[in-house]
């Protein structure tokens, strides 16, 4: 299941994700929140170290994942295109809940 929360800044987009994931952790499904800046960080330290298998490995477990603000990112390319086969692996297993303004 994949939900995508589109809208203007102040129209409380990130305040549902987090009502959907709490939620879903009342049902007891483990469930993950990352700002799309902070874990696109994270998949660069995990690519540059060695440990990118390492992370989605730990992604394998969660039933429900949230990317809040999705489009601010100017990282590296490199970064980017991880982040899309992250989020392509994830769409196919996971349930997703992404936010943006874009």
């Amino acid at each position: 299941m994949t939900y995508i929360l589109v809208g203007a800044l102040g129209t409380r987009k990130t305040h549902l994700a987090s009502a959907l994931g709490r939620r879903a952790c009342e049902k007891g499904f483990e469930v993950r929140f990352y700002r799309v800046s902070h874990l696109l960080e994270v998949l660069e330290t995990a690519l540059s170290n060695g440990r990118l298998t390492s992370f989605r490995k730990k992604l394998e477990k969660v039933d429900v994942i949230i990317l809040d603000e999705m489009g601010y990112d100017h990282l590296g390319r490199m970064v980017q295109s991880c982040s899309s086969k992250l989020s392509q692996g994830v769409y196919e297993q996971k349930s997703l809940i992404t936010t943006s303004n874009l």
